[in-house]
């Protein structure tokens, strides 16, 4: 009968991904058949050769030698910890390394390293984040023409006739028509809200803020003239330090300002804050202290005039993760993390 080593050995060899165990000496102490298919290297050639050795022998099979380095920097500084980074060979295949210590009593034992081929994930994620990108260039260049459109066309138009409205007002009143320069000057305030509010359109349409200097600057505006029109309490609380690719903070604004246009429009609130963070990926929270709803019981009645259904569908398009909290009385939280921000 084989022992319980020999069993386990047999169930390695047959999985997909190939697999190495490292004892507390940083010792190869098994690799299963996986590591002469996947990398070149026999199994009997590994075993009970230091791991740092084997590590060497392998380097240049990978593309970015810097994130090899990276990555056994890391596993040297903390081998009690588990550690997971993507790696791209020489020859196009992409790998995801996974490793977790062993411990023993609690304390350290060894290590197993697993290495899956992802080569096909990563090429379905490399063609949503292509097709993300013409996408998201389609929309803000459409957003770009009407922006346009409405500025040499409404809005403009709407200047004028203030200033016209605003001159015909103070000649009636220099003229002792008190009456009718007074209704004048309602006109004038009506129009003037209408004028405020195109313009508030045209930055949501093509916010040149968010390219110049960042979501962050974007984001403020959005709160500043949401203020100004209601009333409201706002708040950013900018914690990143890095910046996502345009793509994804377009993205950001995108979701923040349909979340905002719920709070103006749905929420019945005093207050809202808009929180940014830089951990795992960008992170959005936009939370207001309004009347709050029972998700599962408006699903069907509210999710599409709030929204709620295409600001996840362009979040998980962007790989990231998309959450709602809310519940009648305490207000609503929307969350949403994209991947992909530079250091």
């Amino acid at each position: 009968m084989a022992s319980g080593r020999d069993a386990l050995e047999v169930a390695l060899d047959v999985l997909p991904e190939t697999v190495v165990l490292i004892d507390a000496g940083g010792v190869v102490s098994y690799a299963n058949r996986r590591l002469a298919e996947d990398f070149g290297l026999e199994p009997a050639e590994v075993v009970g050769i230091g791991v740092g050795e084997v590590a060497a022998a392998a380097a240049d099979r990978f593309a970015d030698r810097r994130a090899y380095d990276e990555l056994l920097r890391r596993f040297r500084a903390a081998p009690d910890r588990p550690h997971e980074q993507v790696l791209e060979l020489k020859d196009g295949r992409v790998f995801l390394h996974r490793s977790w210590p062993i411990l023993c009593d609690g304390s350290y034992a060894g290590r197993i390293v697993v290495m899956s081929d992802v080569t096909e994930r990563e090429e379905q994620e490399r063609r949503t984040r292509m097709l993300l990108a013409s996408l998201v260039a389609a929309q803000e260049a459409e957003r770009r023409r009407i922006a346009f459109d409405l500025h040499d066309g409404p809005v403009q138009e709407l200047a004028a006739a203030l200033l016209r409205l605003e001159s015909l007002g103070s000649k009636l009143g220099q003229a002792g028509d008190g009456r009718l320069a007074r209704r004048v000057e309602e006109i004038v305030a009506d129009l003037r809200g209408a004028y405020e509010q195109a313009r508030g359109l045209l930055f949501s349409l093509k916010p040149d803020v968010l390219e110049e200097e960042g979501l962050g600057a974007a984001v403020a505006e959005l709160l500043v003239q949401l203020a100004r029109t209601t009333g409201l309490e706002t708040k950013i609380e900018d914690e990143r330090r890095s910046r996502a690719s345009l793509d994804l903070e377009l993205i950001a604004f995108r979701v923040v300002h349909e979340a905002l246009v719920n709070v103006r429009k749905h929420a019945g609130a005093r207050s809202v804050v808009v929180r940014l963070r830089t951990k795992g990926g960008l992170r959005c929270e936009v939370a207001d202290d309004g009347v709050g709803f029972d998700p599962a019981a408006a699903r069907e009645r509210l999710f599409g005039h709030l929204g709620l259904p295409s600001m996840r569908e362009r979040v998980e398009l962007a790989g990231g993760t998309f959450s709602l909290e809310s519940s009648p009385g305490h207000g609503t939280t929307i969350r949403f993390a994209l991947p992909g921000v530079r250091p």
